[in-house]
């Protein structure tokens, strides 16, 4: 056997086989590559922001998967102002923000899409999940990338399955409608064949804001099942957790949801009015901690003919149904 031949041959009997660790299981492994893929504006940067703030907490994931200890993550967002745009998100979905960072490039030092750069930074930060947001932005920041995305790619796999680090690429699709969606994503295909898991975001309807995130590869094991949340009027996430394919009955789980959170609201503003009148601001701050929405809460409050009066502390909720009731 040639020399150079056999000190590079391995037999599959000494290999010692491994497990794939998972930050969601099917959807998101550690040490490899995910690609999250949408139209623009349908909610994929929302939703892996959403993911970052879970796991900067130590909390579970979307269908209830435990997260052994809070970890953190790199997310760099080429479009979007991390002060005007990434943080007010993340305090929204009340990330603990001392475990999400961001690079800048200095004269110092430079964070570029090459395995020993990729696997320094991850380690020097002891970062469990590396984001590109959007990754079309960040091969063209550098001048040879559009004729060497398989190296890159290359070097992004490399470093995750290095470090066991859980690199997710957000991607622009084209405007291929009628295509595969594993094959709509913008620019190179090779992308989406790297990726060992590839997620799709799409609206439920045109006008929905509810959304499904889709499984449309899986390299690992089976894929999973059509995941629902909806992004409510404040920004924030609510999960309405695996769906049936059907719109309909898509539709249907969404309306209960909503039903049981509009005659909850109702019933803590009877209770709450009951004793006394309180402040607006009040009102809503309790409701936002039990992640009722401030649509469900004016839509109770009509219901209920709960009017707003102007005091000298401020505004405050009182219905003049329950005070004439307890005072008859």
């Amino acid at each position: 056997m040639n020399e150079r031949l056999a000190g590079a041959t391995r037999i599959y009997a000494d290999i010692e086989a491994s497990k794939v660790e998972w930050l969601w299981y099917p959807y998101v492994p550690y040490g490899k590559i995910t690609l999250i893929q949408g139209d623009p504006g349908e909610g994929k940067s929302s939703l892996v922001l959403k993911l970052a703030s879970l796991l900067s907490q130590g909390k579970p994931m979307p269908d209830g998967m435990a997260a052994e200890e809070p970890v953190k993550v790199i997310y760099q967002a080429a479009e979007d102002s991390p002060s005007d745009t990434i943080k007010p998100r993340l305090v929204c979905y009340g990330a603990y923000c001392r475990n999400i960072v961001f690079i800048e490039d200095t004269d110092e030092y430079h964070f570029r899409l090459e395995e020993e750069s990729l696997i320094e930074t991850i380690e020097d930060i002891g970062a469990r999940v590396l984001v590109y947001d959007p990754i079309q932005a960040f091969f063209m920041r550098d001048k040879d990338a559009s004729n060497n995305i398989r190296l890159k790619l290359s070097a992004l796999g490399n470093a995750a399955e290095k470090t066991g680090c859980a690199i997710i690429l957000i991607g622009h699709m084209n405007k291929n409608e009628g295509g595969k969606d594993l094959y709509r994503g913008l620019g190179s295909i090779d992308v989406a064949a790297a990726a060992r898991s590839v997620l799709s975001v799409s609206r439920l309807e045109e006008s929905s804001s509810v959304r499904v995130l889709r499984h449309i590869k899986s390299s690992l094991t089976v894929r999973g099942g059509d995941f629902g949340f909806e992004i409510t009027d404040e920004g924030d996430i609510e999960w309405i957790g695996l769906i049936e394919k059907e719109t309909e009955q898509v539709a249907d789980q969404a309306k209960k949801r909503s039903g049981a959170k509009f005659e909850k609201a109702k019933g803590l503003l009877l209770e709450w009015l009951s004793a006394d009148d309180l402040q607006c601001s009040e009102i809503l701050s309790r409701f936002k901690a039990i992640g009722i929405s401030q649509r469900t809460v004016n839509e109770a409050k009509k219901a209920l003919d709960v009017h707003s009066v102007k005091t000298a502390d401020g505004w405050r909720w009182h219905s003049e149904k329950l005070h004439d009731t307890e005072e008859a």
